[in-house]
């Protein structure tokens, strides 16, 4: 046998020195019978009635979920789904019951394994977004800013009739000032449409400068829709806020509806039809936003724009070339000028044919890469499937492991529970005996003394009868 002392005091100290420790309660069990067992038993029983009152509210919570869900199966399938992505084990249990409750191996792993199904789901939901970037992007009319190669070859044709113009409106400028005499000034809109000209990108960085600045803008504004979006989950929470106030401090207590409570709840609902149309108003202005940045680039409208302008301009010099040749002018001067436009309009042409390979090109290599991605988004879904399935199989194991585990709970307390009552039994009914056996002893030893007291007045009645024959002889 070992010293139920030192035992006890190693019990203490673990106590004293690990309270979170989940072995604390079953410590406090032990240490109590063996301060029973060495007698101590006013420590033994406060010991035991402070388990019973630090654990009963415990044991009554747990009992409390087992009253309100008679089917605990499903109650805890369900609680895995509804909590998939926070999951944990133990967060069923009341808050007292945490620290004593050790999560098994199997219910880790399976946590483990939910986590990993959230994880590969989240990557599908990154990847759904990406192919519908991608679809934009490639049936789009930016589809050519997919390919960098085509995008340069693009970008620099434009570049070249961008130079073209601006070389245009240089030497129609020039030919125009060897004119010996001075015609009728040029049309207001040719002289606008030249300032525009001069501003027309011809440089590969001039063009990244302009693609940076769209982007930029649209950046700024997905930025202030986010502020918005922001502003509308604020007001949002005071409804809810207000909400929640109306129901518990108004409705509940006082059990009235007064006009002015009806008066506020309709306006509740009108700014949450409100926000919910403004809400609507974000999304569609955000898809706006994400398909005009899949089109920054060649083919954008600031590229669109510049070609309205070398069209017009090109319209518009010869429009004056005509009216120069109805004022008189030289056949000379003109005739160098349209045979510049010509040589120019004979460069563009070649210029178009090799933008019409370049667009061949972009379509032909968007539909390969549409045709992979929907022989993958193909496969993706049958894995979907697959994960779903499996999902929902973790879901249920994962419920199954959670109600045992909170069976294992229910039992521990109640185990608990019992024990402490029972060492608070033992302690009465050990004082009982502790008594009874005082009492016992006293009479064995009451008893004795009689004996002994008998035992003398028996030697002096014995001797006093020996006594009394001689003396009444005499």
């Amino acid at each position: 046998m070992g010293d139920p002392t030192k035992a006890e005091r190693s019990l203490e100290v673990l106590s004293i020195s690990n309270p979170e420790s989940n072995l604390i309660p079953k410590a406090k069990i032990l240490r109590g019978n063996l301060l029973l067992r060495i007698g101590k038993f006013d420590e033994a029983a406060a010991l035991f009635k402070e388990i019973g009152k630090q654990f009963q509210p415990v044991k009554d919570q747990l009992d409390d979920i087992v009253t309100k869900h008679p089917n605990a199966n499903e109650y805890f399938n369900e609680l895995v789904r509804t909590n998939l992505e926070t999951f944990d084990a133990k967060s069923f249990l009341p808050p007292l019951a945490m620290n004593w409750i050790k999560n098994s191996p199997l219910t880790d792993r399976g946590i483990q394994v939910l986590n990993e199904i959230a994880l590969c789901q989240d990557t599908m939901a990154d990847n759904d977004k990406k192919i519908k970037k991608m679809r934009l992007i490639l049936t789009g009319s930016g589809k050519v800013n997919a390919f960098p190669t085509l995008k340069a070859g693009r970008a620099r044709t434009t570049q070249i009739e961008n130079r073209l113009t601006q070389l245009m409106k240089k030497m129609f400028t020039y030919q125009k000032s060897l004119i010996p005499s001075s015609p009728q000034d040029s049309p207001q809109e040719l002289e606008n449409l030249a300032a525009l000209v001069d501003a027309l990108p011809v440089s590969p960085a001039e063009f990244s400068a302009r693609e940076k600045e769209a982007k930029e803008s649209l950046s700024k504004m997905s930025q202030a829709l986010a502020i918005l979006e922001a502003r509308a989950d604020r007001l949002q929470a005071k409804i809810v806020a207000t909400r929640l106030y109306i129901d518990g401090a108004i409705k509940a207590k006082t059990g009235v509806v007064t006009s002015e409570v009806q008066s506020a709840e309709a306006e509740l609902e009108r700014v949450q039809a409100a926000i919910e149309i403004h809400r609507s108003a974000i999304a569609e202005i955000s898809k706006m936003i994400a398909l005009a940045k899949t089109s920054v680039g060649v083919g954008d409208e600031n590229d669109r724009k510049d070609a309205g302008v070398r069209a017009r301009f090109q319209s518009l010099i010869k429009e004056e070339i005509a009216r120069l040749k109805s004022q008189g002018i030289s056949p000379e001067i003109t005739s160098r000028i349209e045979n510049l436009l010509t040589r120019i309009d004979a460069v563009r042409q070649r210029l178009s044919s090799f933008e019409a390979i370049i667009k061949t090109l972009a379509l032909k290599k968007s539909q390969e890469i549409l045709a992979r991605i929907d022989a993958e988004v193909q496969e993706v879904q049958q894995q979907k499937g697959e994960l779903a399935a499996l999902k929902e199989e973790s879901q249920n194991v994962i419920g199954g492991l959670t109600l045992a585990n909170f069976a294992e709970a229910k039992k521990t307390f109640d185990e608990l529970i019992i024990k402490s009552d029972v060492g608070v039994i033992d302690v009465a009914w050990a004082r009982k005996e502790e008594h009874r056996n005082r009492v016992q002893y006293l009479t064995s030893e009451r008893l004795q003394q009689l004996q002994y007291i008998e035992d003398d007045f028996k030697e002096v009645f014995e001797e006093e009868k020996e006594t009394s024959p001689t003396e009444s002889g005499e």
